[in-house]
This record gives structure tokens, C-alpha cells and sequence, in this order.
């Protein structure tokens, strides 16, 4: 948007021309628009557009970074050129679906799609963020979306031992939910939807089993031996035990 004011050193300003420098096809800035009175002080440019000349405008190719500059015109001719503005054809990414988590032994998989739309601007980082006991997202440098192995790989992974401990302390069975940002030159994206199934939260066995006893089948050369397993969440951790004797 120009700025609002028609005169200068104290003559009236008779026109605003704006400059633009397209790398793709300029050598040099060329003429992009002109403002005559009555001013609207804004401008729009599209592919579609012509120059006040008449020469058919260039094309805006997405994801280039345009240069701009203006200048005031009055009876005694042209003013200095304000400051030179960079812009990018482009704005943030589209938002991501919700990830998809997968648990492997003791390891929480991370995944997620590529955002539906970057408009022209790749995607350089993200924002992984995973929700603790007391309801708030964060992020946490064992999964981090700045890492170019994990932005190019859509995926991280943590230990499940991560969720069970400070500072997110999760309870056992306690669904385990991500966030994403995305993040490209124009800024982020907005955070996703958290999943809303998935891996829940699993510990270590929390209870010792009974002692063993000595079982009905038990002989001279045989030793039976019997004993009373873990059966709930609380006492497994979670997960399916395993008994070692």
C-alpha cells in the first residue's frame, strides 16, 4: 500500500509509479504500475494485468522473490525511490493432517504427510509437539523438527520411557497425542489436529508377581512349580509380561 499523502515540498503529487524487479526475466527494475489521481493508494498485480504502457505484464511464477520500489511524481519531476521491499509469491503452508504413531518393542514411531500445499516455498522445519498430563503441548529435542534427517524422513521416533517420565509424565494407557507445525519462508503453518488414536503410554512391570509355590506334580525328580500372574494394567505396565524364572 503506498502511503497516504498527495503532496511533497509543498507541490502536489501528481502520480505514484511502482518498480518491480523480476529475476526471471529483468535484467533491471522495470515500470510495474502507475497511481494517478484520484490515488488508490494500493495495487494488486496478477498475470492477467498490463502494464499502464500497454506491454502484457509478466506472468507471477509461485515461489519467487520479487523486488519493489516506488517514487512520487510531481510538476518538477521525480522523486528519490523508497527503500526496496522483497516479496515472495508465495504465503505459509497448509496445514497437516493429524501424524500416525506405531510402537515397536519400547519405540514410539512418529509419521506424518506432507503438508497438501507448500505454495511454491519447500517446507524447512517443524514443530512436533506432544501433549503432557497436564493437558499442554510441547515439543522435546529427542523428536526435533528442525533436524534435516527428520524433516526430509517425515518421521521421528522416542523411547517410550520419554512419555512415562517429566515432563510428561503420562499414566499408563494414556493415549499418546502429537501435534505438527510446518514451517516454510513465509512463516508457520498453524498447528494440526492432534491424532486421536494410537499408541497409549506403557511403563515397566509396576508389581512383583506372587511367590512361587510349590505345585501338585512335584516328585523326587520333578519340580513343579506355580505361581499367580499379573493380570492388570497397573501391575503390567501396560503391556503383555513375560515370566522368567
Amino acid at each position: 500500500m503506498l502511503p497516504n499523502q498527495d503532496s511533497w515540498g509543498g507541490i502536489k503529487i501528481d502520480t505514484y509509479e511502482v518498480w518491480w524487479y523480476d529475476p526471471n526475466t529483468f535484467s533491471d527494475y522495470e515500470l510495474l504500475y502507475t497511481d494517478n489521481e484520484p490515488f488508490t493508494l494500493d495495487y494488486t498485480h496478477t498475470k492477467t494485468l498490463a502494464f499502464d504502457s500497454g506491454v502484457a505484464a509478466r506472468a507471477i511464477i509461485p515461489g519467487t522473490q520479487y523486488k519493489m520500489k516506488y517514487r512520487a511524481i510531481n510538476i518538477h519531476g521525480e522523486g528519490s525511490f523508497s527503500p526496496e521491499t522483497s516479496i515472495y509469491a508465495s504465503t505459509i503452508p497448509d496445514k497437516l493432517a493429524p501424524p500416525v504413531t506405531s510402537l515397536a518393542t519400547t519405540t514410539v514411531t512418529i509419521e506424518w504427510a506432507p503438508t497438501p500445499n507448500d505454495h511454491s516455498q519447500p517446507v524447512t522445519k517443524y514443530a512436533i509437539r506432544f501433549k503432557a498430563s497436564n493437558g499442554v503441548f510441547m515439543e522435546d529435542s529427542g523428536c526435533s523438527g528442525a533436524t534435516p534427517a527428520i524433516v526430509a524422513a517425515l518421521k521421528c521416533t522416542m523411547p517410550m520411557t520419554k512419555f512415562t517420565s517429566a515432563p510428561f509424565n503420562l499414566n499408563i494407557d494414556t493415549l499418546i497425542e502429537v501435534t505438527l507445525d510446518a514451517y516454510n519462508v513465509m512463516g508457520w503453518s498453524g498447528q494440526s489436529l492432534p491424532n486421536t488414536v494410537g499408541v497409549t503410554a506403557k511403563k515397566l512391570p509396576q508389581a512383583a508377581p506372587t511367590a512361587l509355590a510349590r505345585g501338585i506334580n512335584t516328585g523326587k525328580n520333578t519340580m513343579h512349580l506355580t505361581w499367580v500372574g499379573l493380570s492388570e494394567s497397573s501391575q503390567t505396565g501396560g503391556q503383555n509380561v513375560d515370566y522368567r524364572i
